[in-house]
């Protein structure tokens, strides 16, 4: 009889998880029964490559676009260019299936739907208890993930009765929709699939497995590599996943926290909630004694912590817990929230059971992702086609973050994190933010009103790979908004390179981060419409789209300096005054001791002047520029601190 358990489900999803697990040695040291790296290559077979015997192929709607062996190299058609797949076993080529006609610049004009399978040769596990499948992957997909019309699905399928009957499991890495990669891998990149499959093939002689890709729209492609199946370790619990709300007292809203707060924006009420996450048993034997804890810290010191318990979990099997507790932030400071599962048994891997959630409240800076750059993201990828039949460019394309407001605030400016783009002059963009509401976002007619934009600079490469701050051009009026209202804010770009395929590939794009994790869709991008009676339109991007972008409050605390962050924070202040003539000063805080070098460049991206202010002390400083000889007109400057840097805008006037 079937044992189960409350709240555990079998775990029929695959486990993702990053490619830098994969060598990992246990003390169980798992034993691997069956491994292929796909070295297909004959130069003599009219192909070059010949398909090991006991595989098989299947292609039920004949569309003859089969899984096949392809090698180190990149993949080219009209709708994608992705460079070659960054595997283990890279150097001897991987398995793909390619949607697209290969390396022809074309797309097949009818996009059938695609349902193709490739089936692996029967593997004998009859001696062992439990069994873990793995293998690296890239894919990309068009539509959505399901089995809806117009979706897609990347499965593996197992059977251990000759094929009469088949389990399934999910590989497409809980993504929701249109083109996502797995774990948000760069292109090139690898993702690790896993999957506890021992229910299913432990103690089997003869388990057939299959890669089946479904996609109705029939686009872009699915790559693996480095297949294999080994002998779990004995204990090994994995964290699939910590999520955590945010109680804002807007009714109707399912918000998780952002990464950055103001203290300006915090008000009474405004809670940490929902702590949940899930974990699955790895291992190759029944877990007791489960327990999970969640521990908040404010600068290294506990605020909160609340445990819940699951009694067992076999093998294979999924559990999730929640916690009814909740914590109100009200100091400004460093939080972090760890989530840690742990068990009766001594753990094999211990590294992989917890997850660790960042959160800061700053003074003025607002930042819904996060610093670290997961992922680079652009617009213009998606986004690359004219504008209009007599204009062979893409203007005022925009790609921005929400940002609800719950506190009456003044805004100064916008910063994000820039990280390419092809910096010929043919590419400028600025900083705007627009007044939206919550209707917008549960289905209405999205029509918000423009309020603020930033002057409008020339993208050039000494603004990749760093903050850029831009300063909003006020009135003295529409920069005050009320509490309530809901701001769309981010980069207003315009590509003007005639040519489709370079605005595609070499648009300006920003980083986008994992860093703090989604319940509502927070990335919002925007072109000209025509059509549209507001003459724009608007798509709300993947709910797990987030990109790095902050919105900059008016300082609460003067004598910090302007816009001055936390105590724990790098930050460069806006130099004041600005613009300037003859004195400046830039307010700056770093996080430990470090070499500071401020450098200045003109907007051709020249160097024209330099200030190495050596080894200074953790803290606030400020660097003062007296007379420093500069011809009227705009410049960057940028503030070095060890290995964090920030730039922003200045100007200087006669």
């Amino acid at each position: 009889m079937k044992r189960f358990f409350v709240i555990l489900v079998l775990i029929f999803v695959g486990r993702a998880l990053p490619l830098f697990a994969q060598e990992r040695i246990t003390k169980s040291s798992p034993k691997v029964i069956f491994q292929e790296t796909f070295n297909w290559k004959n130069t003599a077979d009219p192909r070059g490559w010949t398909m090991p015997a006991g595989y098989y192929l299947e292609d039920p709607n004949n569309t003859g676009f089969n899984w096949h062996w392809w090698p180190n190299d990149s993949l080219i058609a009209d709708d994608l260019s992705e460079p070659p797949f960054q595997s283990t076993s890279k150097e001897d080529g991987h398995l793909l299936l390619f949607a697209s006609l290969y390396n022809n610049h074309r797309i097949l004009p009818d996009f059938n739907s695609i349902d193709n399978s490739i089936a692996f040769p029967g593997i004998d596990c009859s001696d062992c208890a439990s069994v873990i499948l793995q293998f690296e992957t890239s894919f990309r997909n068009s539509g959505y993930q399901g089995i809806q019309f117009g979706a897609w699905q990347c499965l593996v399928e197992l059977s251990t009765d000759d094929g009469a009957h088949w389990n399934t499991y999910n590989a497409g890495f809980g993504i929701i929709g249109g083109s996502g990669r797995p774990n948000n891998v760069l292109p090139g990149e690898a993702a690790l699939y896993r999957v506890n499959i021992s229910e299913s093939a432990a103690g089997s002689s003869n388990v057939k497995i299959k890669i089946t890709w479904k996609n109705y729209f029939g686009r872009y492609f699915w790559i693996i590599d480095d297949f294999k199946l080994f002998r779990a370790a004995e204990n090994d619990l994995y964290i699939d996943f910590a999520d955590i709300g945010w109680n804002n007292n807007l009714q109707g809203t399912n918000e998780s926290i952002s990464y950055m707060m103001p203290i300006s924006q915090l008000g009474k009420g405004h809670s940490f909630d929902l702590f949940k996450s899930g974990i699955t048993n790895m291992g190759g034997t029944e877990q007791t004694g489960i327990v999970f804890d969640v521990t908040i810290k404010r600068e290294d010191v506990t605020v909160f912590n609340e445990v819940k318990t699951v009694s067992s979990l076999l093998p294979g099997y999924k559990a999730e817990l929640s916690l009814d507790g909740r914590y109100e932030p009200t100091l400004k400071g460093n939080y972090s929230i760890t989530y840690k599962w742990k068990q009766k048994e001594a753990e094999d891997t211990p590294e992989d059971n917890e997850k660790t959630l960042l959160y800061k409240v700053s003074d003025s800076v607002y930042n819904r992702a996060g610093d670290h750059v997961d992922y680079t993201y652009s617009y213009n990828y998606y986004r690359y086609f004219r504008d209009a039949w007599d204009l062979h460019a893409n203007k005022n394309h925009f790609m921005g973050s929400v940002f609800p407001i719950y506190q009456d605030c003044e805004l100064e400016g916008i910063s994000a994190y820039i990280t390419g783009g092809l910096a010929d002059g043919l590419i400028d963009f600025d900083y705007a933010v627009w007044l939206a509401d919550y209707y917008h976002l549960t289905g209405a007619l999205i029509d918000p009103s423009f309020l603020l934009r930033t002057e409008n600079v020339a993208l050039d490469s000494s603004q990749f790979n760093t903050w850029v701050y831009l300063p909003f051009t006020k009135d003295g009026e529409i920069e005050f908004i009320k509490a309530g209202s809901l701001l769309w804010a981010g980069i207003e770009y315009s590509n003007w390179h005639p040519d489709e395929m370079v605005r595609k590939e070499k648009g300006l794009s920003m980083g986008a981060t994992n860093q703090s994790p989604t319940h509502a869709n927070r990335a919002i991008t925007s072109e000209p419409d025509q059509m549209n009676p507001t003459g724009r339109s608007w798509n709300l991007a993947s709910t797990t789209t987030n990109l790095m972008v902050r919105l900059h409050l008016k300082s609460t605390t003067s004598s910090t300096g302007p816009g001055m962050g936390t105590g724990d924070t790098f930050f460069v202040s806006q130099n004041y005054p600005n613009p300037f003539s003859d004195q400046t000063v830039i307010y700056y805080q770093i996080t430990q001791n470090s070499r500071v070098r401020l450098e200045i460049t003109n907007m051709t991206g020249k160097t024209v002047l330099s200030q190495d202010e050596g080894i200074v002390p953790s803290g606030r400083h400020q660097i003062q520029i007296r007379e420093p000889g500069l011809l009227p007109g705009i410049y960057f400057y940028t503030l070095f601190a060890g290995s964090s840097r920030e730039t922003r805008k200045m100007m200087v006037m006669d």
